[in-house]
């Protein structure tokens, strides 16, 4: 029997920040790999501004700089990771999670759908987050480990863009799941995430960056976002 999947994405999606800004904000409050982050965004920043008028490849620039960011772990051993990553999301990130969006997660869990959260986020922290809203199946950015101890590196490709289609079939070949696409859903909030998007029949845009809404508009998607506050 075909199963309906329902994909999510997590940073901008799930949890309206990014879990490398949590992260770096942990390592400053706690005033540690200050010299990695200070040369860190001395030679990323710049590189931002130069998507921004398209001198470098956006979705490029994006894995990029999560494989370098890697390098704020390097030297850690895995429980050490693990405590960060715990603290991260218990006093970062929960506060930040996106109610409507976590609502829909909620709903297809009770209907039986298959929930996976695929995101370019650290897969450690996405395992820890899985537990919490009992999703069995998280695929993200893995970081290497040789001996007990990050080298830094990441252990793979990013889960960004392309790669989280491809990591999503492996996910599915290995389950020997059978998925019925056209009642699938997809949930994103940014026009990288176009190839998981349109990998389903009912793509979803979260909190949408421009250039998702304006696509979302024209293909008649459904737009899930944040209530407007209302004034006092």
């Amino acid at each position: 029997m075909k199963k309906a999947l329902a994909i999510f994405d997590f940073d901008g999606t799930l949890v309206k920040g990014h879990v490398w800004e949590a992260i770096s904000r942990y390592f400053r409050e706690q005033g540690l790999r200050k010299g990695f982050l200070f040369r860190f965004y001395l030679t990323h920043i710049p590189m931002w501004y130069l998507t921004k008028f398209k001198l470098i490849d956006v979705a490029e620039f994006r894995i990029q700089w999560m494989v370098d960011y890697a390098g704020i772990f390097k030297g850690y051993a895995e429980d050490e990771v693990t405590k960060v990553m715990a603290t991260v999301l218990e006093e970062e990130l929960e506060s930040d999670l996106d109610k409507p969006v976590l609502e829909e997660l909620r709903r297809h869990q009770s209907a039986g759908d298959e929930v996976v959260v695929v995101s370019g986020a650290f897969e450690a922290l996405l395992e820890l987050f899985g537990r919490e809203v009992g999703v069995e199946n998280v695929l993200g950015t893995q970081l290497e480990f040789i001996e007990g101890h990050c080298t830094g590196r990441t252990a793979n490709t990013p889960c960004m863009g392309p790669e989280k289609v491809r990591r999503l079939q492996e996910l599915i070949e290995r389950k020997g799941w059978e998925v019925d696409w056209v009642a699938s859903y997809s949930y994103a909030d940014s026009i990288s995430d176009l190839p998981i998007l349109e990998a389903v029949g009912n793509p979803v845009a979260a909190n949408p960056d421009k250039e998702l809404r304006s696509l979302a508009q024209k293909n008649g998607w459904r737009i899930l976002e944040q209530p407007a506050q209302e004034e006092p």
